[in-house]
């Protein structure tokens, strides 16, 4: 076949071709050549060049550097830049952010040694992550079985990053992990992992045997995303899920490398820890522009492992306090978050009665936005306690990224009050993610994703609103964490219809 395409000189007119055949095409280009070795040779420039025509992918093994370019996202908590570690709570897992010049270096040690050594090939991905993806063959062992992807062996080509990782958390943390075991994941061009909970399988098996006082230790992990070759305006990261049921978006951004550990009190019968959570596909961030399927690809690096309780705690007591923006109080079906943000549920709620009067531009912003008659909305707006001379948007999601409705609903930003009515519409739980707060604005290092079910309305205060977006219709965003951890495969799902009323006075 690679001959064929070669004397026809068709490669170029070969992007119609689907996905799977064109991995196939790809697939001819590499040859083994060491007998007993992992190693693989293949035509680079051909290979580099259909790779990024087809898949938007690049063999550059240099990353950028958004610090030197004054990007507000350096000095973020976890980026480099940051002055201290940052310590919050989610639940009963403690966060810690930080970023370190080894750290850094050595994650970008790791990009270069993935591209320079590792095999460029396709197989199907470890559980959870849902489809086959380009992937490092010699990231699992051949003698090994393909269900097992924990990085243990001391030969292991990637053995010297992680232990210097463990280094950092020693000499720059003071918290020594023992026990511990690491896997290294790669997201690019299709979904991200599913929804789960990490199953700390080796550390929960001896604190089983009784050998040591589980009250005197933590289960702990240090994760490390890593932007590989992220396309400039793009954003990926990992999505935790509170137990307030609100979802954070720990961002990476082109250029950056995140640093999180984490620290659990050991909760029997185990073996799990941590909220709900999933590596994202790489994401539009801004809703004007759209780059495809394919975005380019990122990296997260996790050690587990467990630590003794007084060095985690001599941690926490340093490391700077950041508080989340969560639930306050819930009171009478009403959620009260503590930047005065509300989401209740009105008994009754009439349905809206789209009637247009006005269709107002939103492309830029990737919506659709409608005016609609107030007149035959007075029943909706009445039980809203909207007053006389409030005016009535419907706001459709129809692109990627994230929508400022700020941008596009007129008198958002200045008007007495602004309340939004959820109409996203899913099943069977009906609850979806339609709005997020952009909390990198405010110096912190997350997007909050609000939980909302079928006719929620959300009362939002002026001073949050210059943060607020529209969510990405990717169902990844949405769907059941609690579902979806029974899944460990599955095909792409569509996309979510994303609905929000508008009412401004």
């Amino acid at each position: 076949m690679r001959r064929t395409l070669e004397e026809s000189g068709s490669l170029a007119s070969l992007g119609e071709l689907a996905d799977d055949v064109k991995v196939l095409v790809l697939q001819q280009y590499f040859r083994h050549t060491q007998t007993g070795s992992h190693k693989t040779e293949f035509d680079r420039d051909t290979v580099g060049r259909l790779l990024h025509e087809w898949f938007g992918i690049s063999l550059d093994t240099t990353t950028s550097d958004t610090a030197a370019g004054g990007d507000r996202f350096t000095r973020l908590p976890g980026r480099i830049g940051a002055e201290a570690v940052y310590r919050l709570d989610f639940g009963q897992t403690e966060v810690f952010l930080f970023m370190t010049p080894t750290k850094l270096e050595a994650a970008r040690a790791l990009v270069r040694s993935l591209a320079e050594d590792a095999v460029l090939t396709t197989e199907a991905t470890s559980p959870p992550c849902e489809v086959a993806e380009f992937v490092p063959l010699w990231l699992k062992d051949r003698q090994r079985d393909p269900g097992e992807f924990y990085i243990d062996r001391d030969d292991h080509p990637i053995a010297d990053y992680y232990a210097s990782q463990e280094r950092v958390l020693a000499d720059e943390l003071g918290v020594r992990v023992r026990e511990s075991s690491a896997e290294l994941a790669l997201v690019a061009n299709g979904d991200g992992l599913r929804y789960h909970r990490d199953r700390l399988v080796n550390q929960y098996a001896l604190l089983e045997r009784g050998e040591e006082c589980a009250e005197d230790l933590r289960l702990v992990q240090d994760l490390t995303l890593i932007d590989w070759d992220m396309q400039a305006g793009t954003m990926s990261g990992t999505i935790f899920e509170h137990p307030d049921g609100d979802r954070y978006l720990f961002a990476l951004h082109p250029g950056e490398v995140v640093g999180m550990f984490f620290s659990q009190r050991p909760v029997f019968p185990g073996p799990m820890m941590m909220p709900y959570h999933c590596a994202l596909p790489v994401l539009d961030r801004e809703s004007g522009r759209s780059v495809g399927a394919a975005k380019g690809k990122r990296l997260s690096a996790l050690i587990r492992g467990l630590a003794a309780g007084d060095e985690v705690d001599a941690l926490s007591g340093r490391a700077a306090g950041v508080a989340l923006n969560d639930v306050a109080e819930e009171t009478g079906g009403v959620r009260r978050y503590r930047d005065g943000l509300e989401v209740a549920r009105v008994a009754d709620l009439p349905d809206t009665a789209v009637h247009p009067v006005a269709h107002l531009a939103g492309d830029d912003q990737g919506v659709s936005v409608i005016e609609l008659s107030t007149q035959d909305n007075r029943p909706l707006l009445d039980a809203l306690g909207a007053p006389r001379g409030a005016r009535l948007f419907r706001v459709d999601k129809v692109g990627e990224g994230f929508a400022d409705l700020g941008a596009v609903v007129p008198g958002f930003a200045e008007a007495a009050s602004v309340t939004l009515v959820n109409r996203t519409r899913r099943s069977p739980r009906q609850t979806s993610y339609p709005v997020a707060f952009d909390h990198t604005l405010l110096g912190l290092s997350w997007w909050q994703l609000h939980r909302l079910a079928a006719a929620d309305v959300m009362r939002v205060p002026l001073a949050t609103r210059s943060s607020l977006r529209l969510c990405p219709t990717d169902e990844i965003l949405h769907r059941s964490a609690l579902l979806d951890s029974f899944h460990s495969t599955g095909s792409l799902r569509p996309r979510t219809v994303i609905s929000v009323d508008v009412v401004v006075a």
